[in-house]
């Protein structure tokens, strides 16, 4: 009879026996490695594929609008048939792919002092739209405008704002003839309204890219009221052809109309290099949240990996004298730690496609047409995927290496900077805090020091971006629209020869400068491209100019130029450069790059001299352009009611309150409570990492505090070396991530103000850094407390019979 042959189990079952054994025995261990790894993938994944949305969200819009990138205006009054004709003639021009007629119109809510064409564009078809139809918005509530019906009218999200307007509503719009506005453009106080009123509903909100340019309203009206109401005695009315470009990159200057070159202009619903700025910048911003988030989470997902991996070979010995080699136990490790890694992985990655949408914030949001929209990006998923399980792996086989080498029982350094000395919990807590090998939970300590200091750097820096965008939002010096007041003369110098000479003679005006506006300037060998300059004749104090580099052009042959012009005559300051005027040239130095204020300039492009410098080129009394009287009264006098009398008398008062903002600081301004929940994010994940780092030190390290207590310690003072160890983390880390921050936050300001073409003026909200590091050290001081006061599962004697 054959004696029965004793059971085998190959290496590969061997290794998943025992390690369905340690996953029965932690769970708890799995499940929080688990999380933490869900946790860094998730807020990867979802940060990164909003990054991306966010930075083509403005073209994700004009896609979806079929916006314009060009325009040309029309001398006829708006006819549906001959301009539709004139559409379709313009796309026999090669460079035109689609066109469509379109018709801007002077009207405006009845009740607001919105001014069309300066801050309100309303915009409508001159003849129902077909399928391929232009500059169609984005319905985000209601419906869509019946092209049949006149009463009808969509608003943009801005306006619906600004004057609490939702759809269903009923509102009157006021129209402008002819005559109101050419009084108004000359500096004339043109009085109320004189058009028709029309009563019309509102059946839709509506977004299109020209809601984030210089306007601060849109509406989009019907082609039925523009064949009801443009006659010019009731409506002034800009008829003009919207087209598509087979070149977006390069405008033309003139296109073809039936044989006829009709200049062109740039479309309101164009590509807006403001708004990409300020796309750009959330772009950044949610990159740099996704890497600090992968690297909080994802650095406490790896000391929670060792542990597991640490707890998973504690039998290591016994394993090695039962044959198994080294490679055994480094697969035991990781198929113990393999289904925590990929079910983190793969819950992460789906909570991250699913929670995308929700990291969108601010301009993103508002300027993306479908924003909730599920979007996965494949490859983010597939590289987050990836990472996380190659980290994971590399971690574990890692963490395995070192279990299973020979370790000494004596700590890894004498500690000859900090002496073993009385008070001896606090000395202990500073060694814990900077020292301790893998077993006594080193890393752990490490970990949390880092990750807090770097949130702190992370949440210091943020803070100053966002206190700096929110100076641009109250500071016009720092955008160009000035210090000071202007009062408009338009294109006659009527109100500038009458009135200059008055206020000159007031001694309550502490600063008086003449400006004239003046178009159509040009650069030698360059004919593509008009430049508008500004000239100032300054009768007393300083014009204020608001200065990017350098400084203000004071002599006849120095100038100065916006910083989108210096970059697209691809000069620099200091350079030299040559400007033609009215059959005139001269030479000009280029002493400094300012802005100029918005409405007639675009705020970074255009040119500021002297008016000796201007008389070089051009007869200013002759040349096309615009006069303006700017001023500032004395600091004793009552500004407010001054101006009121100067409007009294019939003048057009601007102040920096109706100032326009330039559409950087508006699309800026959108994001500009970002950082703060940026700063708050990374400052939760740091206490989330620092309260683990600090719960596994400990852990590591209970039968050093077990013997410590045999020999007579107190658990008080047990306490008190872990608090010891928290308080010098948490002091470390906020004294480096302040000092740190403050160099990053203005060296990032400093970064998004050259892009933006601001005036960079980094702000320290000192109120705001203290708040947020207040509460971080009451939760900090909670998790110390929480962690210190844990008291030891096991008696003293329990762990230590083994000794």
């Amino acid at each position: 009879m054959t004696a029965p042959q004793p059971t085998t189990t190959s290496p590969t079952g061997a290794v998943l026996l025992y390690a369905r054994a340690r996953w029965r025995n932690g769970m708890g261990a799995s499940l929080t490695t688990a999380v933490f790894v869900a946790l860094a993938v998730a807020s990867g994944v979802a940060l990164l594929t909003a990054s991306s949305r966010s930075e083509s969200a403005f073209a994700a819009l004009r896609a979806a609008t079929r916006a314009s990138d060009a325009m040309v205006v029309l001398d006829a009054r708006p006819n549906a048939s001959v301009a539709d004709g004139q559409a379709r003639a313009l796309t026999r021009d090669a460079r035109v792919t689609r066109a469509s007629a379109e018709t801007e119109l002077f009207v405006r809510p009845k009740g607001s002092d919105y001014f069309p064409d300066f801050n309100l564009l309303a915009i409508a078809p001159v003849s129902p739209p077909g399928p391929g139809a232009l500059d169609v918005p984005v319905i985000v509530a209601g419906r869509a405008i019946d092209q049949s019906k006149g009463d009808e009218i969509l608003v943009s999200e801005p306006l619906a704002n600004q004057m609490k307007l939702s759809v269903g509503d009923t509102i009157v719009v006021e129209s402008l003839s002819d005559k109101w506005v050419e009084v108004a453009f000359n500096g004339g106080d043109a009085g109320p309204a004189d058009g028709v009123q029309v009563r019309v509903h509102i059946v839709g909100l509506a977004r299109s890219p020209a809601d984030f340019g210089r306007w601060k309203a849109v509406m989009h009206l019907s082609a039925a009221f523009v064949a009801a109401y443009h006659d010019p005695a009731e409506t002034r009315t800009y008829p003009r052809l919207h087209a598509q470009l087979s070149d977006q990159a390069r405008r033309p200057r003139t296109l073809d109309v039936a044989g006829r070159h009709v200049e062109v202009e740039e479309s309101p619903f164009a590509d807006n290099n403001a708004a990409d700025d300020g796309l750009a910048t959330i772009g950044r911003a949610l990159m740099l949240m996704a890497a600090a988030a992968v690297l909080a989470a994802g650095s406490v997902a790896a000391v929670s990996i060792g542990r597991q991996v640490n707890a998973g070979l504690r039998d290591r010995d016994a394993l090695f004298a039962l044959g198994w080699m080294r490679r055994n136990v480094t697969l035991a490790a990781l198929v113990v730690v393999a289904p925590s890694v990929v079910a983190g992985t793969i819950i992460g990655a789906v909570a991250g496609v699913g929670g995308a949408g929700l990291a969108m914030v601010g301009l993103a949001r508002r300027m993306h047409p479908h924003p909730d929209a599920l979007a996965v990006n494949v490859g983010v998923v597939v590289a987050m995927t990836a990472g996380a399980l190659v980290v994971g792996t590399l971690v574990s086989i890692f963490a395995a290496r070192r279990a299973m080498a020979v370790r000494r029982l004596a700590s890894r350094a004498a500690h000859p900077w900090v002496p073993l000395r009385s008070p001896l919990p606090a000395v202990l807590g500073v060694r814990r805090a900077f020292s301790g090998d893998s077993r006594l939970g080193g890393p752990s300590s490490w970990t949390a020091l880092v990750v807090s200091a770097v949130a702190a750097t992370i949440a210091v820096g943020a803070l100053i971006v966002g206190a700096s965008i929110g100076r641009l939002q109250v500071d016009p010096e720092l955008t160009g629209q000035g210090g000071g007041r202007v009062i408009d003369s338009g294109e006659s110098t009527e109100v500038y020869d009458r009135w200059l000479p008055k206020m000159e003679h007031d001694g309550r005006i502490a600063m008086l400068g003449g400006i004239h506006v003046v178009f159509g300037l040009q650069t030698a060998g360059n004919t593509r491209a008009d430049l508008t300059a500004l000239a100032y004749d300054m009768r007393r104090g300083n014009v204020g100019a608001s200065i990017v580099e350098g400084r203000a052009a004071v002599q006849p042959d120095e100038l100065t130029l916006g910083p989108r012009t210096l970059e697209r005559l691809h000069q620099r300051v200091g350079g030299r450069i040559v400007l033609k005027g009215d059959g005139r040239e001269a030479t000009y130095r280029i002493v400094g790059s300012m802005l100029f204020p918005e409405g007639d300039f675009s705020y970074d492009d255009g040119v500021g001299l002297s008016f000796a410098a201007a008389t070089r080129i051009v007869d200013l009394r002759k040349h096309e352009g615009a006069y303006q009287i700017v001023y500032d009264w004395a600091p004793r006098v009552d500004a407010d009611a001054a101006d009121r009398r100067l409007r009294a008398q019939g003048l057009t008062v601007f102040t920096n309150r109706t100032a326009l903002q330039p559409p950087p600081v508006v699309n800026l301004g959108g994001v500009e409570a970002f950082p703060k929940y940026l700063a708050a994010f990374i400052v939760t994940l740091a206490l989330v990492a620092f309260g683990h780092g600090l719960a596994v030190s400990r852990h590591r390290r209970n039968r050093e505090e077990l013997t410590l207590h045999a020999l007579g310690m107190t658990l008080r003072s047990v306490a008190g070396i872990v608090a010891a160890q928290g308080a010098v983390i948490a002091a470390c880390a906020t004294v480096v991530g302040t000092g740190a921050g403050l160099v990053v936050g203005r060296w990032v300001w400093r970064a998004i103000g050259r892009s933006a073409h601001v005036v960079i003026l980094p702000i320290v909200p000192w109120r705001s850094i203290a708040t947020l590091m207040s509460a971080g050290a009451i939760v900090t001081l909670v998790l110390i407390a929480a962690v210190a006061l844990h008291r030891p599962r096991r008696l003293p004697q329990d762990p230590l019979r083994a000794e």
